[in-house]
């Protein structure tokens, strides 16, 4: 289920859902970003955030009073202020300032992972955040109106994910892109540092689905390791290995977006996203040493939080 579940948990706590849509000419990106903040300490509201490439510094959070956020059809679709939100579509109308976005996006013929991205974690309880991929990939229809400039995203790609918990770790890559060329379909990544009941630990799923849809998936909960990761300026290097094949991650991004990120429950916190990046991508048979399957993803959606090497 990618149900709105924030409506069942107790202060601090927060949820927020992750649109990514992309031009068919790849010449823009839209993040947009519905969620619910719930600090101990004061009253909690709900927020839209907006992000564009490559304008990075039109990012908009508006934000809404508690009490306009719903939920309907058992928790598949949101809606804040006059905005919906659900796994296949989008329904925004935002006005705000020097901020006006207005429009309808179909995700249509959606991938999802074939099981759930957390693997047993997600059972986990008082996970710091947990996370659930909605759609790996999706084909786009329809526009957005944004200060009354036209972006179509029809023939374009989306990705859908969502995160809620109390916080977001504090050290933390992600790497995200369904534009390669070669032998790749889609693929997504996250390693973090993630406190449990029993101390620190780091935790990571990658998953990489190739053209004929066979998914490849590394993970802390199925033996995978993460052998080397090392960012450096704009450049990020990562090597993973488990059941007998590796993998070979190389990132590079500059400019990025500023987004709101949750801090017990309280958006406070500023992380970066680049959403222009790229990355390589390289999976090996360990065995024969040979390449199963590579491609270099554009438009990619990189964060590398706290990390340095």
């Amino acid at each position: 289920m990618h149900d709105f579940i924030t409506n069942n948990h107790n202060a601090p706590c927060f949820e927020g859902w992750y649109y990514k849509m992309v031009t068919a000419a790849k010449d823009q990106c839209v993040v947009l970003i519905p969620g619910m903040s719930c600090p101990e300490s004061k009253q909690g509201n709900c927020f839209i955030q907006v992000g564009q490439w490559p304008d990075v510094g039109s990012t908009k959070v508006v934000t809404y009073p508690i009490t306009t956020v719903w939920a309907e059809d058992e928790g598949q679709k949101i809606c804040i202020g006059d905005s919906c939100f659900t796994p296949t579509n989008i329904s925004v109308d935002i006005k705000d300032g020097d901020k006006k976005v207005t429009g309808h996006v179909q995700f249509n013929n959606s991938s999802t992972p074939k099981k759930h991205i957390m693997g047993p974690f997600q059972h986990m309880p008082k996970m710091q955040c947990s996370h659930s991929i909605i759609s790996m990939d999706s084909e786009l229809s329809g526009q957005l109106i944004i200060n009354d400039q036209v972006v179509d995203f029809t023939g374009g790609k989306g990705y859908i994910e969502k995160d809620w918990g109390k916080d977001f770790p504090k050290k933390h890559l992600w790497i995200q892109s369904n534009h390669f060329d070669k032998d790749i379909k889609s693929f997504t990544c996250a390693i973090a540092d993630v406190p449990t009941p029993v101390g620190g630990m780091q935790g990571f799923f990658c998953i990489l689905v190739t053209n004929d849809d066979k998914e490849h998936r590394f993970a802390t909960y199925n033996g995978g390791k993460v052998n080397v990761m090392a960012v450096k300026d704009h450049d990020i290097h990562v090597e993973i290995s488990g059941h007998g094949k590796r993998l070979r991650i190389d990132a590079h991004g500059q400019d990025g977006v500023v987004l709101d990120a949750p801090e017990q429950g309280d958006m406070v916190r500023k992380l970066t996203e680049k959403l222009g990046a790229r990355v390589t991508v390289e999976l090996w048979d360990s065995k024969t040493n040979t390449i199963i399957a590579s491609g270099t993803g554009d438009m990619a959606g990189v964060e590398a939080e706290g990390i340095r090497q």
